[in-house]
């Protein structure tokens, strides 16, 4: 095994150790499985890894493969739609997914990422104390 470092942030690691702890594994052990997750089977390209997973029951599916994996027209459209954002953005539609999944997977730290940054603004003054008035104006 080569050993490495890693640099995470106060937030990162926090989630990483406490999703070790509940598994009962170190951090290290935590790091190694998150990194084999995103990697492709050896040899294999990455969307082999799911190749197999699901069954449909249909002996015809492969006939009507894109009404399968993304459902009807309507969801079809949609797909496309976000590839062209996605495009619009110079990212593939996946790692545009993957970028949500991650935000939307950590969405219960956002309080921690708020609190964090309040902490290192707590040195930023406005001078004055501003009226309800004046804080709702946008």
């Amino acid at each position: 095994m080569i050993r490495t470092q890693i640099s995470l942030d106060d937030r990162e690691y926090a989630l990483a150790k406490k999703e070790a702890e509940a598994l009962g594994i170190s951090v290290a052990e935590f790091v190694r499985r998150a990194i084999r997750r995103m990697l492709p089977p050896s040899g294999e390209a990455v969307w082999m890894r799911y190749a197999g997973l699901v069954e449909s029951g249909n002996p015809l599916s492969s006939q009507s493969i894109d009404e399968i994996v993304y459902g009807f027209k309507e969801d079809a459209d949609l797909i496309d739609q976000a590839r062209l954002v996605a495009r619009a953005q110079h990212k593939t539609l996946n790692a545009a997914f993957r970028e949500w999944l991650q935000r939307y997977v950590v969405q219960s730290g956002s309080t921690q990422e708020v609190d964090s940054l309040m902490k290192r603004l707590r040195h930023v003054r406005a001078g004055r104390h501003f009226t309800r008035a004046e804080m709702s104006e946008r």
